[in-house]
């Protein structure tokens, strides 16, 4: 008889478990669609293109409330020139994207410059139906480490 308890004590305890493990699997974001991605892919090439081409109108299309950049894009004239050089040869790549519960995304984006340096940054990105693009920046969460990379120490 004490088997039988204890066996009916731990189907009751597993079936209590699974209703809060199975919340706690839906509070997370739904992964994007495969359209919502297409669209973030390219927005964001537009801007990665836009930002190698020192286009500070497109740059300007794909950002959202970062007023830490405006005046460099609107008033320092030098800033396309710049931009053009700095990132002449690099390539930009998507490395992840995670979906947020506002229904936004942080996209990890790898930069690998043509001299060999390298960085990692997480933008936070949210969809605007009403703008030139679908997809904007709306923050950068964080930037990680950028390493050099010598070509003598291969």
């Amino acid at each position: 008889m004490g088997n039988t308890r204890l066996n009916i004590l731990l189907i009751i305890t597993l079936c209590a478990a699974i209703p809060s493990a199975t919340a706690a699997q839906t509070n997370s974001p739904p992964p994007p669609s495969a359209s919502e991605m297409r669209e973030l892919y390219t927005s964001l090439d537009e801007l990665f293109k836009g930002m190698k081409n020192g286009d500070v109108v497109v740059i300007q299309q794909h950002l959202s409330g970062l007023s830490e950049y405006k005046v460099l894009l609107e008033q320092n004239k030098d800033y396309p020139a710049f931009l053009r050089d700095f990132y002449r040869g690099a390539t930009f790549s998507i490395s992840r994207v995670t979906p947020t519960a506002d229904g936004g995304m942080v996209v990890d984006v790898v930069i690998q410059l043509a001299g060999g340096s390298r960085s990692v940054t997480q933008l936070n990105v949210k969809r605007f139906d009403d703008a030139p693009a679908k997809w904007r920046v709306i923050g950068v969460v964080k930037e990680e480490r950028t390493s050099t990379r010598n070509a003598h120490n291969k």
